[in-house]
């Protein structure tokens, strides 16, 4: 097999001489030889050996970058697989987070029905009313602080630092920590016991936040902006309006309002959250949707607001 490579359109040498003194001619002949070749062919000659060497370094040098060139291609690729890991990773996180925090909302819930169960069962013997009332209200409590401590702890943060909020009863703050709204009950040197919905937690200053809003009266008949209409007489109230509020609101507003619903017996309670996006009507959807006391929900006829609210059949 031939040991050379074949360059058409470039000029080459002649190996005669150099290939019959490896093959053993006699070297005084070859000599001789060489003395009869002409000076311009010598020169020639020499420039051919130059050039030949100068391609071998190029062609070196090629062989170098295509080098460089597959392991930049084997770095970047890696590099775009990391990246991808890490953005997986951040969604994988963020959607964790959002389980737990619906998780909690469920875990809170179900501690309501127990506590409503309880002053439903001592309701048959008025004599212990009062007892289970105050048990189920204490039960509650404790409960709702236990999971903000929780989810505080699990931020894996150091305790806020920072001014101490110039704050009075009847107050409007947002909680640091779950970032929902309430009303100061009652000030205990660095601590507020705070009213947020059905709730009452007690919660350091350093952790509350004043925020615009009404006084006590206007807190306890609103929570994050939605409010609750009464019928005739005003004993019975059997409507919530969730319009203006975050998506975050909604959910302790509109447990809320089925709490009462529940405690008053009311067969029937009708949610106005507006048409806008529609974002509202689909979050109470889902939150009516994992409440067992519920037994079905629909549109709003013409009469009643339409799209714009959702009326709820309880058990």
């Amino acid at each position: 097999e031939p040991t050379y490579q074949l360059m058409k359109g470039l000029p080459g040498r002649s190996y005669g001489l150099a290939i019959a003194r490896r093959l053993g001619f006699p070297g005084e002949v070859l000599d001789r030889a060489e003395g009869y070749r002409e000076g311009d062919e010598v020169r020639m000659e020499e420039v051919l050996a130059r050039l030949e060497q100068r391609e071998r370094e190029a062609d070196d040098l090629l062989q170098e970058l295509g080098r460089a060139q597959r392991e930049a291609d084997r770095l970047r690729v890696d590099v775009e697989k990391r990246e991808r890991a890490v953005r997986e990773a951040e969604r994988s996180a963020g959607e964790r987070s959002r389980q737990e925090a619906r998780q909690m909302l469920l875990d809170a819930r179900a501690e309501v029905e127990e506590a409503i169960a309880e002053v439903r069962a001592a309701a048959h013997e008025q004599s212990g009313l009062d007892e289970a009332v105050t048990g189920a209200r204490r039960r509650v409590e404790e409960a709702a602080q236990e999971r903000a401590r929780g989810a505080r702890a699990r931020r894996k943060a150091p305790g806020r630092t920072g001014p101490v909020p110039d704050l009075s009863e009847g107050a409007r703050v947002r909680i640091h920590a779950t970032g929902a709204k309430g009303t100061v009950v009652q000030l205990r040197d660095d601590r507020a016991l705070v009213e947020v919905g059905a709730l009452h937690m007690e919660i350091p200053l350093v952790d509350l936040e004043p925020v615009e809003g009404g006084g006590a009266d206007d807190a306890r008949s609103r929570s994050g902006g939605g409010s609750w209409s009464s019928a005739a007489g005003g004993q019975v109230r059997t409507e919530v309006d969730l319009r203006g509020l975050r998506v975050d609101e909604l959910d302790l507003e509109l447990v809320r309002a089925l709490d009462q619903a529940v405690l008053e017996d009311l067969g029937e309670l009708r949610i106005i959250h507006g048409k806008g996006t529609g974002v509202l009507r689909r979050r109470v959807a889902e939150v009516l949707e994992g409440d067992t006391r519920i037994t079905g929900f629909r549109m709003g006829s013409p009469q009643e607001g339409g799209a714009g609210v959702t009326v709820v059949a309880l058990r």
